[in-house]
């Protein structure tokens, strides 16, 4: 049997490799899962979250809730 070597095979490995040690983890890829995303601007190495298309705004090119988040973390007082 030869190896899949499609773009979506690489496309699924480089997502896993993204959530690895996170909460959206693939099942049994992580011994250590951290159950709470980790503060704005601390380096945590994996560990991504998995979103949904429907939650990205293509005209702004993001998404919306997690720009509020960043500005509420990084400038709380203005």
């Amino acid at each position: 049997m030869s190896p899949d070597i499609s773009e979506r095979r690489f496309e699924e490995d480089i997502e896993r490799a993204l959530l690895y040690g996170g909460p959206d983890a693939y099942p049994g890829d992580a011994e250590e899962v951290r159950a709470e995303e980790p503060l704005y601007g601390d380096f945590v190495s994996g560990g991504y979250r998995k979103r949904a298309s429907e939650d990205y705004d293509r005209g702004r090119c993001l998404i919306v809730k997690y720009l509020y988040d960043f500005i509420l973390a990084t400038q709380p007082k203005e």
